[in-house]
């Protein structure tokens, strides 16, 4: 075989494995009350309405209504979306794993592994191979509570990060460099879960 036909082969396996080995689709499991979506890919830009058995896929926005609520899942990871939930799926070409964009809303991300998930927000990003976090996000602040496993907490503004422990939380704003550090010393011994 020449040579220009064994690099044209190899390109197309190396093209192949990347699309699978992308990131899968996330599918509804459940809807309540007014939950649509948005692809980046529509010419015409609108919001269709969900139901349970859609697929999520990358590029998409995700949200639920004032009185609105979801569960995706993927494989063996959940998110459990509440009322006035906005997501964002981008493509995650920079690093394993995915990236998910939390805009609005409260939401708990459930984690298996083996990849990690950034959870990312205006004011910070959790990142979680496993466990159970709740990502809120109201009145200009994010906070992250930990229930099961260690996320790694990172402050957008500053770049500080540490390591959430289950039953704490951190919550974080713009003016992150005091607030970050007050909030998790304030949440040490504070359970999340009462």
């Amino acid at each position: 075989m020449p040579r220009s036909r064994i690099g044209t082969v190899l390109l197309i396996l190396l093209l192949a494995s990347t699309a699978v080995a992308g990131d899968p689709d996330w599918q509804v499991r459940d809807t309540a009350g007014a939950v649509r979506i948005l692809s980046t890919m529509d010419p015409d830009g609108r919001w269709s309405s969900v139901k349970v058995g859609d697929l999520v896929s990358m590029l998409n926005f995700f949200q639920t209504g004032r009185k609105g609520g979801a569960i995706l899942v993927q494989a063996n990871n959940r998110i459990r979306l509440y009322p006035d939930t906005k997501l964002e799926f981008p493509q995650s070409d920079s690093h394993p794993g995915q990236d998910i964009y939390q805009s609005t809303g409260r939401a708990t991300y459930t984690l298996t592994g083996p990849d990690p998930v950034r959870i990312v927000t205006p004011w910070l990003v959790s990142t979680t191979t496993w466990g159970t976090v709740t990502v809120t996000i109201e009145d200009g602040f994010a906070t992250v509570e930990a229930h099961q496993g260690k996320p790694i907490i990172v402050s957008r503004f500053t770049g500080r990060a540490t390591i959430l422990n289950p039953a704490h939380m951190v919550r974080v704003d713009s003016k992150a460099e005091t607030l970050f550090q007050a909030a998790v010393e304030q949440a040490a011994g504070r359970s999340v879960l009462d």
